[in-house]
């Protein structure tokens, strides 16, 4: 399969980060988005990063300009398709 024209002229264009979520899925949850600090964030984040260690100062400075730009929450659903549509408005 052939990926769309427009996708493959646009491969050079970087993508700009927007948003930070934390999932946890609850059967029967009513969806729930908690807006969370960038501090949490950035500390949630380098917690789970497998070579943050190793990456040092640069690794940092990466995370720290991604959470910079984007919206930081956690979010507990259960239907998937109401998560997404919050996220794009």
């Amino acid at each position: 399969m052939r990926p769309p024209k427009a996708s493959v002229e646009a491969a050079s264009v970087p993508a700009e980060p927007f948003a930070v979520v934390f999932p946890t899925y609850r059967a029967g949850a009513s969806t729930e988005f908690v807006e969370i600090t960038k501090g949490e964030t950035l500390m949630r984040l380098a917690e789970n990063c497998f070579n943050y260690p190793v990456l040092g100062a640069a690794g940092f400075n990466c995370l720290a300009d991604a959470v910079a730009r984007s919206r930081c929450h956690t979010v507990t659903y259960s239907n998937l398709n109401e998560v997404i549509a919050l996220l794009q408005h």
